[in-house]
């Protein structure tokens, strides 16, 4: 065993693991420091000139340097230990075992941590493309092994063929233990460390949600039971309120501002200012899938309530997470009928959402405060703003001018163009001049909803901002200037909003999401969608609940015999492999293509043992035997028949010299009495000479 370790590989084991190798590593560029990148790819290009014969394995100074330069780009590229940072130090020491390659031992190292390399992928990427290329490459690594142990050539299709049907033997099983093995706890559930995603921030700058909208990156999908009250593609998507200005932007109040918050974290008492919340029914509940976004805010419609451990509700009556989302996450909440938020306005509250901006923009309180003194109330000051924005012709565009220090200035009297943070920002701003408490909301509006799935897709380009104005008794209460300047953005959303003018993803031409209105498009755009949905739901998703629901549905139905039939499963899955093997055999003899010589040949023995059964008292007539008769040469065969059969004897002397000269000489004209035709034909007629012999 140990001769056979240190035996040295082949070169088709060779390329095959190098191929292997190169696209495990390939999987982890999106996050590989580009040192180690570089590092990696010398590794491989200096294994591949030794498969040529142009370079000789490196010697021991010159491994010990690859791996000091390595450990050097590690050390600058993180900062601290992290599980990127030991991911990369994984990486750096399966590429280097690139350029050490020479015994089967080395190569079963290098194979086995291949699989693991390739399952790494999981900790930071669960979609279903991510999952099938990964299954592609592992059917890579195993055509390595496959290789590896062959004792011949075999060709790439025989190899890839091997492979996908050891693959697709194990998915019975795999599916057995998916669905009835313990669930534990991810350890995708770690903190992995990395930067921030490109997303809603904590701070908004005019024209900061108008870049955010060029992107069609997936935020979340939510699913609702019921039908709703209203489209769903009108709902309100509450992420963070923003109620700090500094007259240029809105950011969100840090800890210290926000005069000790509190947040309520499920299952424990509520706190005193929860009473300023009222909620009315009929309920409509949904279900969100959020997609990574690292940061712990939770997206939700308003009047929502957490439903499920580590999901808390902040003072602002928002949902959020106890630590960042760096993974997909589930969670639960509903939607009421009626909200009323805060009827009674706290003195601390009432404080901050009046704060004013130490940057000042006259022009603006002076436009403010000349509203309030005509109208004298909260609704009137509203909607003389909002009539501002409309007789003076404002533009909604995803392409703002750029404003200076006084940004609000120059947006209300100079540029009159923005997208819908310009417009919320300024009406916040005008209210609080006016004494109004008033802030900034940011989130997203509507989404793409599936009819036959009941979902809505909410991506990057669904970013909005709007306003939320303090009524008294009415307590906070929403107001979207955008639907006044830009009615199509709110009743078909942003693409319709934006097709004259055409900014919406100009930047992603190939995004299928920006020809939306296109029948075939939409389609095939919503199956794919469906697909990564029902993934994520069913898949990524299947967690403690779903399984302990499943084993409850088994308990109730089968009883005391659940466990039996979970068993009989089990035992089904691990014999189903051998059964796909064995027809698949079975099919590849019945459809196997013969040709003529074949048939000849199999036709000779045939007959052959027909006349050992008819001639049973023939001294010899143990000697054919199946055994013995494959171990015979043609000439023996031909020998043998004739003593069977005497009578044929001039005819199969003819048959087995021709046999020989189409075998190993050219063919005789005498034989075939002047034919020409091919090879084949040539075959065809000795079988059908053969038959006419007519042995029973």
């Amino acid at each position: 065993m140990k001769a056979a370790l240190d035996q040295a590989l082949t070169v088709s084991a060779l390329r095959w693991m190098l191929l292997a190798q190169f696209l495990s590593l390939a999987l982890h560029l999106p996050r590989m420091p580009i040192g180690l990148m570089a590092l990696l790819g010398l590794c491989t290009v200096w294994r591949l000139q030794i498969i040529r014969g142009r370079w000789r394995l490196p010697n021991s100074s010159i491994k010990v340097m690859l791996a000091t330069a390595g450990l050097i780009i590690l050390v600058l590229s993180f900062e601290k230990l992290s599980v990127m940072a030991a991911v990369s130090f994984l990486l750096l020491a399966y590429g280097l075992k690139l350029i050490e390659l020479h015994t089967q031992r080395d190569a079963y190292i290098s194979l086995f941590l291949s699989f693991l390399v390739v399952a790494i992928n999981f900790l930071f990427e669960t979609s279903i493309a991510i999952a099938f290329v990964v299954l592609l490459v592992c059917i890579i690594i195993t055509c390595a092994l496959v290789a590896m142990h062959s004792l011949k050539e075999r060709s790439t299709v025989t190899l890839l063929r091997q492979s996908s049907l050891y693959w697709l033997s194990a998915i019975p099983l795999m599916v057995i233990f998916f669905v009835f093995f313990p669930r534990m706890a991810p350890l995708w559930s770690l903190d992995l460390g990395g930067g921030a995603k490109t997303g809603l921030s904590d701070n908004m700058s005019p024209g900061d949600i108008a870049k955010l909208t060029q992107s069609d990156e997936l935020v979340f999908r939510a699913r609702f039971e019921r039908d709703l009250p209203i489209p769903p593609t009108g709902l309100y998507w509450r992420a963070l309120i923003l109620d700090k200005s500094d007259g240029r932007g809105w950011k969100r109040a840090s800890a210290v501002d926000y005069s000790g918050e509190l947040i309520d974290w499920y299952g424990e008492p509520k706190s005193y200012w929860q009473e300023n919340l009222t909620v009315e029914g009929p309920f409509y509940p949904y279900e969100v899938i959020l997609e990574p976004t690292h940061q712990p805010w939770l997206f939700s419609l308003d009047g929502a309530y957490p439903e499920q451990p580590h999901v808390g509700l902040t003072q602002d009556f928002m949902l959020q997470y106890d630590k960042s989302v760096r993974q997909a996450l589930r969670y639960s909440s509903q939607l009421p009928t009626n909200v009323i938020r805060e009827p009674q306005l706290a003195r601390w509250r009432g404080g901050r959402e009046l704060q004013l901006p130490e940057n000042e923009n006259p022009k603006t309180r002076a436009l403010a405060q000349a509203f309030w003194e005509e109208t004298k109330s909260v609704s009137g000051f509203v909607d003389k703003v909002l009539t501002y924005f409309v007789d003076n012709q404002f533009r909604y565009t995803l392409k703002p001018p750029l404003l200076g220090e006084k940004a609000n200035d120059e947006f209300l009297f100079e540029t009159r163009q923005g997208f819908c943070g310009h417009y919320a920002g300024a009406l916040a701003l005008m209210a609080r001049y006016a004494g109004i408490p008033a802030r900034v909301v940011a989130g997203y509006l509507g989404g793409e909803w599936n009819a036959n799935a009941r979902y809505l897709s909410v991506r990057q380009y669904d970013a909005h901002a709007w306003t939320e104005i303090w009524v008294p008794e009415k307590g906070w209460t929403v107001v979207d200037p955008t639907s006044v300047i830009a009615p199509d953005r709110i009743e078909l959303g942003l693409a319709e909003a934006m097709r004259e003018e055409g900014s919406f993803l100009e930047d992603s031409l190939l995004s299928p999401h920006r020809y939306q209105g296109l029948a075939i498009m939409d389609s095939i755009r919503q199956l794919v969608d469906n697909i990564n949905y029902q993934w994520s739901l069913r898949v990524v998703g299947f967690d403690v609940k779903k399984q302990t629901g499943i084993l409850a549905d088994l308990v109730g139905q089968w009883g005391r015999y659940a466990w039996l039939v979970i068993a009989s499963m089990v035992l089904a899955a691990l014999l189903l492999p051998f059964l796909i093997w064995g027809g698949y055999r079975l099919i590849k003899q019945l459809t196997h293509h013969r040709t003529n010589k074949q048939r000849f040949e199999s036709l000779l023995i045939r007959s052959l043992s027909k006349a050992e059964k008819k001639n049973s008292d023939y001294p010899n007539s143990g000697e054919a035997s199946v055994s013995t008769v494959d171990k015979m040469t043609p000439r023996q065969l031909f020998q043998m028949l004739a003593e069977h059969h005497p009578e044929h004897e001039p005819k199969i002397k003819w048959l087995s010299q021709t046999y020989e000269e189409l075998c190993y000489g050219r063919r005789s004209d005498v034989a075939f009495e002047g034919q020409t035709e091919s090879t084949e034909k040539q075959w065809r007629f000795l079988l059908k000479q053969l038959k006419q012999l007519d042995i029973k």
